[in-house]
């Protein structure tokens, strides 16, 4: 689950898949130093989010947060806390660009096989509503030295 901030707060999002674009840069120099730095902007995730119900068909999808807060958040008022168990959401995949991400949690979610069906969408939906309930003070976030077990980096394991 990730948590993904455009200008709004999107709130925490189920990952569908991850791609990787194929940057301009990729063909002229692997070894440009600013191709290393946006690097990010070429990962692609796949991210099932809570939308304002009927928002995305006339192609303008507007965000409905959960109410799930990650264990770093200090207000309920973070992360649409005030629209908490709306059922009035629609379940959406939509392309997330890796700078957007804000968090990450360790939790997983597993999915349906098919997600074109709203009936499995909305399932997620309430999969989300109850973590909501089991995790009142915010979902626990992934740590990248401890649940991925990267220690042979010590610059990496000092940045995170």
């Amino acid at each position: 689950m990730l948590r993904v901030l455009l200008q709004d707060d999107w709130g925490w999002g189920i990952v569908v898949s991850v791609m990787r674009k194929r940057s301009p840069t990729d063909h002229n120099d692997s070894n440009n130093a600013a191709a290393e730095t946006n690097a990010a902007a070429f990962y692609i995730i796949d991210t099932l989010l809570p939308c304002q119900a009927g928002t995305w068909r006339d192609g303008h999808a507007r965000p409905c947060p959960m109410g799930l807060r990650s264990s770093k958040d200090s207000s309920s008022k973070q992360n649409g806390g005030s629209n908490g168990g709306s059922q009035d959401a629609d379940m959406i995949v939509m392309p997330v660009a890796l700078p957007l991400v804000v968090q990450m949690s360790s939790l997983r979610v597993g999915l349906p096989d098919d997600l074109r069906p709203v009936e499995a969408r909305q399932s997620l939906l309430l999969t989300l509503q109850k973590m909501a309930e089991t995790y009142p003070d915010g979902l626990p976030l992934l740590d990248p030295v401890e649940d991925m077990n990267i220690r042979d980096d010590p610059q990496l394991t000092a940045a995170v």
